[in-house]
């Protein structure tokens, strides 16, 4: 279960400032990766991800017989904003 511990302390007279640290599972207190980070992905979900960009390499080509408009112009960003989110799954998860 994902959750957050609170990893701050509070002296007699200081205000409150919330310092959370975020965890992957609080039983075990693994880390969660900083979304914010440059994240180089290992060699297995190099795999994953090139898989994936395959496929989505194959949508992306049928789409390229659909006339030109602004819904194929939509069609394409949202598949590559599709492709952005699979591939960071795969780092982060």
């Amino acid at each position: 279960m994902d959750g957050l511990v609170w990893g701050g302390r509070l002296n007699e007279g200081e205000r409150c400032s919330v310092n959370w640290v975020k965890y992957k599972s609080i039983q075990n207190m693994s880390p969660v990766p900083d979304r914010f980070d440059y994240l180089i992905p290992t060699e297995e979900q190099l795999e994953s991800i090139n898989h994936i960009r395959k496929q989505f390499k194959t949508v992306r080509a049928s789409l390229e017989n659909c006339p030109a408009s602004r819904e194929k112009s939509l069609a394409l960003t949202s598949l590559e904003e599709g492709l952005e989110w699979a591939t960071k799954a795969v780092i982060l998860n």
